[in-house]
């Protein structure tokens, strides 16, 4: 394997791992709670999928913001935004 790819799955595997760390939190939860709004059947594939790419609104992947100050609160709202925008 090339070292690009090497490269490439040890960031993969660095993200999972924190997404992994960040599922069993209370911040999680609520992010769980209001993606469930997005939709209902598909929320938490959708979820984590989500924190773990780049969002425009927030200006970087979610699960960097949500582990900031107050970055649980702005990661909250961005999803309700959604919420409300695909009539959720």
């Amino acid at each position: 394997m090339n070292s690009t790819a090497e490269q490439f799955i040890a960031t993969q595997r660095a993200l999972l791992d924190r997404l992994q760390r960040f599922v069993p939190t209370e911040a999680y939860r609520r992010l769980r709670s209001a993606a469930g709004d997005v939709d209902a059947e598909l929320s938490e594939a959708w979820l984590l999928e989500w924190l773990v790419s780049p969002a425009l609104g927030l200006g970087a992947r979610p699960i960097d913001v949500a582990n900031k100050p107050a970055g649980i609160d702005l990661v909250e709202e961005h999803l309700r935004r959604i919420a409300q925008n695909t009539g959720g």
